[in-house]
């Protein structure tokens, strides 16, 4: 009986100790996110939005009401360099945890639009991840039509850059390469509002890095990527599996420190709940609280910690004062191949196959209808503003 409780016990500090020493491979930005929105002059008035959206009241439905305990719940603590005693090494394998948030950030980007004059689009930040070697991002749809407007209202107005590392670097630019048509004629008149709402159906696109920041510089052969899950999620694993969930929260930082000191977070998370859209499949996780639960995280990855899957990209955060008071939640990227291949007849494997350059291209077309559809809006907000002004 001794020897069972010995044992337990071992176990159960091996397991608190890898957590500990997974989150924050980079100091975590978290404290010194709160100190910069307290001393930034310029986080009451910046304009440097995101476009992370909240849950409308009209959720989708919940598949079942079923809430579990977090297998590993969130700790957002600092790494430390101490060294594990060698009898807790041996009980836990803690490489592999290590390694699957390792390999996680290194493919997780921020999305940063800036525009050349301010008027009625404000600058935002997201995130995204790598899911193709070659350069693929998926990401947003509320962050990627920001590459619909380039050129509005002049041209070169709208410059997004890809940025990686921590803090965020610009590194690369990148091209549309598919944005849903659905989320746009949904949502296209809410591009103006600093606090849309929305349920995330369809809130996804895809971007093709294409170019280096630096023209000295020339794009690596290989980018780091994580490969997504695209069998259709069963609801009783996915509620027992752990996730590693990154991104780049900027929801404290005001529009100095957005450019200068974003840094990527990461931490593990389980799933609460399941919700569906229309049918009976897994459409949306509600992963909880976490450090994540903050704007500018959109588009950041969750993987599955047992096989290094993507399983969805954060979409909707609720709207309590507290990270930790919040609901992050992520639509699945079963549901972004379903309305993807609802959109081309093609899911998101075949999707990328073949000449990537040439599918940019061949969006074209419908790129072209969904800016006039965006810029239809904005032009109709400008006449507006000018009244309020005069008045």
């Amino acid at each position: 009986m001794i020897f069972f409780a010995h044992t337990f016990i071992r176990a159960l500090i091996a397991g608190v100790l890898a957590l500990l020493v997974f989150i924050g491979v980079d100091s975590s930005p978290f404290s010194i996110t709160r100190e910069s929105a307290i001393s930034d002059p310029e986080v009451a008035t910046s304009t440097l939005a995101t476009s992370t959206i909240k849950a409308t009241p009209s959720e989708p439905s919940e598949k079942k009401p079923i809430v579990i305990t977090p297998k590993n719940p969130a700790i957002e603590i600092p790494l430390t360099s101490r060294p594990l005693p060698p009898i807790i090494q041996e009980i836990v394998p803690l490489n592999s945890l290590t390694k699957i948030n390792e390999e996680v950030r290194a493919a997780v980007v921020n999305i940063l639009c800036a525009t050349a004059s301010g008027g009625t689009l404000k600058p935002i930040t997201g995130s995204g991840v790598i899911i193709d070697t070659r350069g693929v991002i998926l990401t947003n749809a509320h962050i990627a039509q920001y590459f619909l407007l380039k050129d509005y209202p002049f041209k070169n107005n709208v410059d997004c850059t890809i940025r990686m590392g921590s803090p965020a670097m610009p590194l690369y630019k990148a091209s549309l390469l598919f944005v849903s048509p659905a989320w746009i004629e949904a949502n296209h008149k809410n591009i103006t509002l600093e606090n849309p709402l929305g349920t995330g159906e369809h809130d996804f696109a895809l971007l093709l890095i294409d170019d280096t920041t630096n023209p000295n510089n020339t794009l690596p052969s290989s980018f780091p990527a994580i490969s997504s899950n695209l069998i259709e999620l069963d609801e009783d694993v996915v509620l027992k599996d752990a996730y590693v969930v990154a991104g780049y929260p900027a929801g404290f930082l005001g529009g100095i420190s957005v450019i200068r000191d974003l840094y990527i977070s990461s931490t593990v998370s389980s799933v609460k709940k399941v919700y569906t859209y229309k049918e009976d499949s897994i459409d949306l996780l509600s992963l909880g609280g976490s450090v994540l639960a903050q704007k500018g995280a959109s588009g950041g990855a969750v993987v599955r910690q047992n096989d290094k899957k993507l399983v969805g990209i954060i979409v909707t955060t609720t709207d309590q004062k507290t990270t930790e008071e919040r609901d992050l939640r992520a639509i699945t990227t079963t549901h972004i191949s379903r309305s993807l291949e609802a959109s081309t007849n093609l899911t998101l494997n075949k999707y990328l196959e073949g000449d990537l350059k040439q599918k940019v291209t061949q969006f074209q077309n419908r790129f072209d209808q969904l800016k006039a559809i965006l810029v239809s809006d904005l032009n109709r907000t400008v006449p507006e503003i000018i009244i309020k002004i005069s008045n």
